[in-house]
């Protein structure tokens, strides 16, 4: 298995889950894709899972602790910020389309290059 310096992780579970791994070494990227805590309050989406009274902490975990995050929008952003203090600048906003096309400058403070096996990303 190849050592990964970088994981792009989809989701406060995914994003977790490498915090608790040897993979923990590795520079995060949290790819947050909806207000997780807010989906479970309005909608109970975890409802029956045990982790009910969870969610809150393990998305702040997944924001505060990633080294660069990945948001939908700008409210997004305005959720993180006013529900979990985050005040950083290492995201990048990327709407929520099938058809969208990644350009360089969206990953400004990243390095993006291509491998053999695909594409290799690696934060400055």
């Amino acid at each position: 298995m190849k050592k990964s310096d970088l994981i792009i992780s989809r989701g406060i579970f995914a994003t977790n889950l490498v915090f608790l791994t040897e993979l923990k070494n590795c520079k995060v990227i949290y790819d947050g894709r909806g207000a997780v805590t807010t989906e479970q309050d309005e909608y109970g989406v975890y409802n029956g899972t045990g982790l009910e009274n969870k969610i809150f902490k393990i998305e702040q975990n997944a924001i505060l602790n990633s080294d660069y995050r990945i948001a939908v929008s700008e409210k997004l952003l305005e959720y993180w910020n006013k529900d979990f203090q985050y005040n950083s600048k290492n995201h990048v906003i990327i709407p929520s389309c099938a058809n969208y096309t990644f350009k360089n400058e969206d990953f400004q403070d990243v390095n993006v290059n291509e491998e053999e096996n695909g594409i290799l990303l690696k934060l400055w």
